[in-house]
């Protein structure tokens, strides 16, 4: 995870529950990051992330989250107990 703390990331807007939980996600950790944009909907992300314009964490359970890089790239991590 520490290769991705200088990373630019696409995110949904703040209000959203699901970017609350990513958030928590990349606190947890130990990530602070840097937003280039902010959208509403899930396929503005994919198209975002595959233009090369950022990472984007997903969750996909209460502990796993998928992470889409720039590079087309997927990373499956599982947050601790």
């Amino acid at each position: 995870m520490d290769e991705l703390k200088d990373e630019a990331f696409i995110g949904y807007k703040e209000c959203f529950i699901f970017q609350q939980m990513n958030d928590n996600f990349l606190k947890e950790a130990g990530i602070a990051p840097r937003y280039v944009c902010r959208v509403d909907e899930p396929p503005a992300i994919a198209s975002l992330v595959r233009a090369g314009l950022g990472d984007c964490p997903l969750r996909m359970s209460q502990r796993h989250f998928l992470l889409m890089n720039k590079c087309g790239k997927c990373f499956f991590f599982a947050r601790k107990k």
